[in-house]
């Protein structure tokens, strides 16, 4: 056996897991407050730059089809 270690490289893959507690509520009228948990560093799978949240919802006079978003970083 030499002393030569070999290197390997995995590709970085979406988290196995969502986020738990997910909820919401006691706002005011036109105001939406969402909360959750934040996903364990174990489980970002990716760089710390990379990792954030996508949150989207759907305002009651929008089309079936349209939604807003924002994403969130950690």
């Amino acid at each position: 056996m030499s002393g030569h270690a070999e290197s390997y490289r995995t590709a970085e893959a979406p988290p196995t897991t969502w986020p738990k507690n997910l909820g919401g509520g006691g706002g005011k009228v036109g105001t939406l407050n969402i909360t959750w948990d934040p996903m364990p560093v174990s489980e970002w799978f990716a760089a710390s730059d990379k990792v954030g949240y996508n949150v989207s919802w759907k305002k009651a006079d929008m089309q079936e089809d349209q939604w807003d978003s924002v994403r969130v970083a950690c």
